[in-house]
């Protein structure tokens, strides 16, 4: 016996993906539009963090249009709120960026831990600290960083 099932399936963006979309959309300067965008906290987050350094932005349903031309990096405290990939992605973006910044968030957030993530990026040349392996995480300005092989302790 076969059944024939007809019509559409629509799932929401995968907010990994989302994040990561936003780092590309503010690297490389110009218009792009991002669909099946999610809107949830973690992603809304990032988006603010950008916005924040000059990145519009402009939802059409789940369609979200940027405009990256006018973004410009410099030294602030950014906000992560409770988005732990947020906080994790954008420490290594940041400090490949040669700025200074001072990443912060929410209770929730500064207990979890972020060692795992400056630990290897100061192996690579970054100039990061943190609270005992907590928020807040201060990144400094470094030369550049370096080629350098590391094996995950914890996987992501």
């Amino acid at each position: 016996m076969s059944y024939k099932i007809n019509g559409t399936v629509k799932i929401s963006g995968d907010k990994s993906i989302a994040h990561r979309a936003l780092i590309l959309a503010s690297h490389f300067r110009g218009e792009h539009t991002i669909k099946n965008f999610p809107k949830n906290d973690d992603v809304m987050s990032t988006l603010s963090i950008f916005k924040n350094y000059g990145l519009e932005s402009n939802f059409q349903k789940d369609i979200l249009i940027l405009n990256s031309n006018n973004i410009s990096f410099y030294n602030q405290t950014v906000n992560c709120y409770d988005s732990g990939t947020s906080a994790r992605l954008l420490c290594g973006y940041l400090s490949g960026l040669n700025i200074a910044t001072k990443m912060i968030g929410s209770v929730n957030l500064s207990i979890r831990p972020m060692d795992r993530v400056t630990e290897p990026l100061n192996s690579f040349g970054a100039s990061i600290s943190c609270v005992n392996g907590h928020l807040p995480i201060s990144i400094h300005q470094s030369e550049q960083l370096n080629n350098f092989n590391f094996n995950l302790k914890i996987s992501s």
